[in-house]
């Protein structure tokens, strides 16, 4: 008799490509292997192996044979550290086979004005700055009373999303509140700014002499304007 033992290389499907996940999150993802012989399966973080059964405390490896090898890894109270990529790969006499899942960290922004309370005067060019941190590092925006300012609406104003920052030249319609908004994967944070507008001050004297005698009291009118 002859006997023909047939051998098919490994098939590797992943519950999931890409995982997003915060500090003390349980993240899970199923690794299913199949192919004749059935596959042995190791994951690996990087080039690390985690071998199957092992345990770390926070990240555990379950395996289940049956018509294909599946294998779950599991991370509790996951911290930055655990971020990269997660490679399963399954092999057998037919060969070997991997496929990878990401899995990214992110923290949610915060975000601090640098001055809460700011006074402009009308024609002077000023710029507004925040604070903004997170992972990803956030992108900033600005409103303007609720208002959307963007730097397409007006070729005055100038936005820095990385730095934080908006420079435009002061009018009436720059007085309110101004709230930086920092948003990223994780979530939105803002903070606020008020900005009160003022115009230079002007004085009025009479374009009339003012004639009065030798050591007697008298007044020259003097007329102050501004805000």
């Amino acid at each position: 008799r002859t006997f023909l033992k047939i051998q098919e290389k490994p098939i590797v499907t992943l519950s999931k490509k890409k995982i997003i996940f915060r500090a003390g999150d349980v993240v899970s993802v199923t690794c299913d292997a199949s192919g004749l012989p059935l596959p042995s399966v190791v994951w690996f973080h990087g080039r690390k192996p985690l071998r199957a059964g092992a345990t770390s405390g926070r990240v555990t490896i379950d395996s289940l044979a049956a018509s294909t090898f599946r294998s779950t890894l599991k991370i509790r109270q996951a911290t930055e550290s655990d971020s990269g990529f997660y490679n399963c790969k399954a092999g057998n006499n037919g060969g070997q086979s991997a496929q990878a899942i990401q899995m990214v960290y992110v923290e949610k922004p915060r975000v601090e004005v640098f001055q809460r309370r700011v006074d402009a005067v009308i024609g002077k060019r000023i710029m507004l700055r925040c604070n903004a941190t997170g992972k990803p590092l956030p992108i900033v925006t600005w409103t303007r009373n609720e208002v959307p300012v963007g730097d397409n609406m007006d070729s005055d104003v100038l936005i820095d999303k990385a730095a934080g920052t908006i420079s435009f030249t002061v009018d009436e319609n720059a007085r309110g509140v101004w709230k930086c908004i920092a948003t990223n994967e994780a979530g939105v944070a803002s903070d606020r700014i008020a900005l009160d507008v003022g115009t230079r001050p002007q004085i009025e004297v009479p374009q009339a002499p003012v004639v009065m005698a030798y050591d007697e009291n008298g007044t020259v009118p003097c007329l102050a304007t501004g805000r």
